[in-house]
C-alpha cells in the first residue's frame, strides 16, 4: 500500500554520512539550469512538467503539446543576501554587482565589492532558456552563468569560482502503457569554468595574475535520462529516477588552460503523491546522488517539498534542502505569463565565513 512504500523509500535514502568541499554544491542542485519553482520546494521535484526547466529536471515529466509551442522567455536570476544588500542598497541597482556585462562575472568585481563590504559572501546567477515544442518532441537552446565568491574579512585571502554553461539542446518523451514514461533529454554542453584564491597580502605580480583570464574551456555530449511510473489515482503517486550525464562523458576540444572537471554520472529517485482536485496538495521526498558520486553526506542530498496550488493559477511552495527550510510562490497570469519567486539555503560552512548562505530566486517564464 502506500505506507509501505513510502516508508521503504524513506529507509532506502537514509544510509551513513560522509562530507566533502564542493564549489556549486552539484551534490543538492545537479541541474545545468535551476528553476524557481523547484527551489521553493526544496528542490525537491523531478516528476512535474516545471517548464523550459523541465528538459534538465526530468524530460520523462515534460507533457506533450497538442500544438506547436515556441517559448522564448524563460529566465532564471538567484542572488544571495550580500549581492542584495550591495545591489539594492548600497548602489542603488547601478549594475555593478548584478549585470550580464563582464562585471557579472569578474573576480576582481567581487573581490572589490566584498573588500569595501568588510568581507562576507558573494552568489549571482542567471539562467535564460528559449525552446520549441510541437506534441513530445522539443528543441532549444539555454545559457546560465553563475560566480561566487568568499572573502571572510579584510585580512583574508579572496576565494572565488565562475562556471558559465550553454548549449543547443533536443529533448523527447514517449508513455509506455497507462503508468510508465520515459524521457530523454541531448545537449551539445559548452562550459567555461575557473576558481582563484587571492592573497590578502597580494603582490603586484600575485594581482596581475589573478586580473588574468585562465578560463577552463571544453564542449561534451551531455545525456540526461528520465524515468516516471504513476501509482494509483486516490492518492495519485509517482516514482521517478534520472539518470544524468548518463553516457559518462567527458569535455573534448579543450582550450586555454585546459578541460572542466568531468561532471559526474549521478542518478536521483523521487517519491511524490498528490492529494485534492480544485486546491491541489503535493508532497516530494528525493535522494540526489543514490550512488554517491559526491562525497557528501546523504542527510545533504535528501530533499522534501510540499506544493500547494490553488486552481492551478497561484501556488504556494516550502520544502527542506541541505537541512534548510524553502520557501516559494508563484502565480500564472492570462494562462501564458509566470512568475514565481522562492528562497532557500546553501550550506557554506568550508568557506570558513558562514554555515548556511541565505539565496533567492525570480523566474519569469512567457509562452
Amino acid at each position: 500500500n502506500m505506507l509501505t512504500i513510502f516508508s521503504l523509500f524513506i529507509f532506502t535514502l537514509w544510509t551513513t554520512f560522509s562530507f566533502a568541499d564542493l564549489e556549486f554544491k552539484d551534490h543538492a542542485y545537479p541541474e545545468l539550469v535551476l528553476s524557481s519553482q523547484n527551489l521553493g520546494m526544496g528542490n525537491s521535484s523531478i516528476s512535474d512538467d516545471i517548464g523550459a526547466f523541465t528538459f534538465f529536471n526530468n524530460p520523462a515529466a515534460k507533457l506533450p503539446e497538442k500544438d506547436h509551442t515556441f517559448s522564448i522567455i524563460n529566465i532564471n536570476g538567484r542572488f544571495n543576501s550580500t549581492t542584495r544588500a550591495l545591489t539594492f542598497d548600497k548602489h542603488k541597482f547601478s549594475g555593478k554587482t548584478i549585470s550580464t556585462g563582464r562585471d557579472f562575472l569578474s573576480f576582481t568585481n567581487m573581490w572589490e565589492q566584498l573588500d569595501e563590504n568588510g568581507g562576507g559572501v558573494l552568489n549571482q546567477e542567471i539562467s535564460l532558456v528559449s525552446y520549441y515544442q510541437i506534441r513530445r518532441f522539443s528543441m532549444g537552446y539555454f545559457t546560465n552563468f553563475k560566480s561566487t565568491g568568499s572573502l571572510k574579512n579584510e585580512d583574508s585571502d579572496f576565494n572565488a569560482t565562475k562556471r558559465t554553461d550553454r548549449g543547443p539542446f533536443v529533448s523527447f518523451s514517449s508513455q509506455l502503457g497507462k503508468q510508465f514514461l520515459f524521457g530523454m533529454t541531448y545537449i551539445y554542453l559548452n562550459r567555461e569554468e575557473d576558481n582563484k584564491t587571492r592573497p590578502a597580502n597580494a603582490t603586484t605580480a600575485q594581482n596581475d595574475l589573478f586580473g588574468e583570464d585562465t578560463t577552463r574551456q571544453g564542449s561534451s555530449s551531455h545525456f540526461i535520462t528520465g524515468f516516471k511510473y504513476q501509482i494509483g489515482k486516490n492518492p495519485f503517486q509517482q516514482i521517478s529516477l534520472v539518470n544524468r550525464n548518463t553516457t559518462n562523458s567527458n569535455f573534448f576540444f579543450v582550450k586555454q588552460e585546459g578541460k572542466p572537471g568531468k561532471i559526474p554520472s549521478t542518478t536521483d529517485l523521487s517519491y511524490s503523491m498528490w492529494l485534492g482536485s480544485k486546491t491541489r496538495w503535493k508532497f516530494n521526498a528525493t535522494m540526489r546522488d543514490i550512488t554517491s558520486e559526491y562525497d557528501v553526506a546523504r542527510s545533504r542530498r535528501m530533499q522534501f517539498g510540499l506544493h500547494i496550488d490553488f486552481q492551478r493559477s497561484f501556488a504556494i511552495r516550502m520544502g527542506l534542502a541541505e537541512s534548510s527550510p524553502t520557501f516559494g510562490i508563484g502565480t500564472l497570469l492570462w494562462k501564458r505569463l509566470g512568475i514565481d519567486v522562492s528562497t532557500y539555503s546553501v550550506d557554506i560552512s568550508e568557506s570558513e565565513n558562514v554555515t548556511k548562505d541565505r539565496r533567492y530566486a525570480i523566474e519569469l517564464t512567457l509562452k
